[in-house]
């Protein structure tokens, strides 16, 4: 079993996982203007104690120091533009976001169409923080394609 949380904002202590194989954390562990280092500890313990097999984390708009590199999880791998294999599935995690520069993990839309496209075919799950556009757009034309 596969459980997704994303957007906690400080509030991960609030959510209830139950037990699963892989916890899947999609980003915003932290929000603006908070110590993120101590909310990232404590994100961490909160992940460790989870009655889950595998974490996995995937940065988020809000999510700093992750996108600095300034801490990393010790309980959960953390994916950033990387493609992993757990339980039997081939899991791409990518934290980026479409924005201004004053949001964590932000690219322009050019950038942010580039990185997309190195997101490679045949993954089971993907995990990004915003859905990435351009490939969501062209696998809806292609199933309308198929459709007709």
């Amino acid at each position: 079993m596969i459980s997704i949380i994303a957007d906690a904002c400080r509030e991960h202590r609030d959510v209830v996982v139950p037990q699963c194989d892989v916890l899947t954390d999609g980003g915003d562990a932290s929000s603006f203007g908070c110590d993120e280092a101590a909310i990232f500890a404590d994100a961490d313990a909160w992940i460790a104690a989870q009655a889950a097999r595998h974490g996995l984390v995937v940065g988020g708009n809000h999510d700093f120091a992750l996108a600095e590199r300034t801490m990393r999880f010790a309980a959960a791998m953390q994916l950033e533009d990387a493609l992993i294999e757990v339980e039997g599935l081939r899991r791409y995690g990518a934290p980026r976001c479409s924005g201004s520069p004053g949001i964590a993990h932000a690219l322009d839309g050019a950038a942010l169409a580039r990185r997309w496209r190195r997101i490679p075919e045949g993954i089971d799950i993907r995990v990004t923080h915003v859905r990435p556009r351009s490939r969501a757009r062209r696998e809806a034309a292609g199933r309308r394609r198929r459709a007709r």
